[in-house]
């Protein structure tokens, strides 16, 4: 039986109007995917009892379908916090850790990993960074590339 924990999910980009019940029936309990639309904004949803923090089938979902994501679980137990992060053009999701507020943090060990690959304090932050920027609107589309 799997350790359950709060994640959070933030999910954009276009999606055909035809797999939008599929999309439904992944959803996490929490969160308004029709107001996200109406309001031109990502779609943001939690649960509080996701198993190990995670939501397998939605994020496959979101990259078979060239959904941009991102999601945060909480720490628990021996469990780190994290964020993960996907969007178009990603071979595979990549992940950091984070805090219960889902903000990304490095490690000493980490850093001096950067060090001895030649990073500079630039790309240790550029590298973290991406775990916050904008995640785009969630958009209906008629058929591929085209508006509702």
């Amino acid at each position: 039986m799997p350790d359950c924990m709060p994640a959070t999910v933030h999910i954009g980009g276009k999606l055909r109007k035809a797999k939008l019940d599929e999309l439904r029936a992944l959803l996490p309990p929490t969160g308004d995917l029709d107001e996200a639309i109406k309001e031109g904004k990502p779609f943001y949803g939690e649960d509080g009892d996701a198993a190990w923090g995670h939501f397998p089938e939605l994020e496959e979902f979101c990259r078979k379908h060239n959904l941009t994501y991102r999601r945060t679980s909480d720490a628990k137990y021996e469990y780190d916090g994290e964020v993960v992060l996907w969007q178009p053009g990603m071979k595979k999701p990549i992940s950091n850790a984070a805090t219960q507020n889902g903000h990304v943090y490095t490690t000493v060990e980490s850093l001096r990993a950067a060090l001895d690959n030649g990073d500079t304090l630039r790309d240790v932050v550029d590298d973290l960074e991406r775990f916050t920027r904008p995640i785009p609107a969630f958009e209906v589309v008629k058929a591929k590339g085209k508006k509702k």
